[in-house]
């Protein structure tokens, strides 16, 4: 700002020594300098002002954490009632084993081969000589009866009570004796060849000279009272 005023100084200067070298006279020993005065320059003072540097505000949106709906759709598995399966076992009726006792002969007199004296009571008869091949004798009654001589081959005894019988000289060959009752009774030479005694009860029987060849032994009760299904006989008393 101040080199206007230094231009203007230097200019007057330079006036005054001209005009001493010009001819026509000495040069002034007093040179008056016009007063210069300077103009007051005021320099202005620079700003400091720090401009408004504010960064405006620049909002940012929240992210939105709204989470979406994910329902998740429905996957319950519809009830499905499964039939329970029936453990009723169905009511079998098994027939029943036991032998069942026939119903009594209309003739209990009837004799010879093929007679039919089925659940008669035979106590009283008397058999000496008497011929029953082959006869259906099931579930009679010969108990007590003594006979000597009587052939009773091939008869059904099937549980008949021949119980205190006191037999001799007879044929019981191939008889069906099973569950027959035989206790206590005296068999002397008698023959019980090929004879079924299965389930046959002969405690305290006598066997003396009788034979039972090719005989039936199953589940029966031996004349020692011992159940077995081998001959018993060797245990029987005499």
């Amino acid at each position: 700002m101040r080199r206007p005023v230094i231009i203007v100084s230097f200019l007057a200067i330079l006036s005054a020594i001209l005009l001493a070298c010009t001819p026509g006279g000495p040069i002034p020993t007093t040179t008056t300098v016009p007063e210069t005065t300077i103009p007051e320059t005021t320099v202005p003072e620079p700003s400091t002002t720090v401009p408004d540097t504010t960064v405006p505000e620049t909002s940012v949106p929240e992210p939105s954490t709204t989470v979406p709906d994910t329902t998740v759709p429905d996957t319950t598995v519809p009830e499905t009632t499964v039939p329970e399966p029936s453990t009723t076992v169905p009511e079998t009726t098994v027939p029943e084993t036991t032998t069942t006792l026939p119903s009594v002969a209309e003739d209990c007199t009837a004799r010879g081969n093929n007679a039919d004296l089925h659940g008669c009571d035979l106590r009283s008869a008397d058999f000496s000589n008497g011929n029953f091949y082959q006869a259906n004798l099931r579930g009679a009654n010969l108990s007590g009866v003594t006979a000597s001589n009587l052939n009773l081959q091939g008869a059904d005894l099937t549980g008949a009570n021949l119980s205190g019988t006191t037999l001799s000289n007879s044929s019981l060959y191939a008889a069906d004796l099973t569950a027959a009752l035989l206790t206590n009774s005296s068999f002397t030479n008698v023959n019980f060849q090929s004879a079924n005694l299965t389930g046959a009860n002969l405690t305290g029987a006598a066997f003396a000279s009788s034979g039972f060849y090719a005989a039936t032994w199953s589940n029966t009760t031996c004349p020692n009272g011992v159940v077995q299904s081998t001959d018993c006989t060797v245990s029987s008393p005499t």
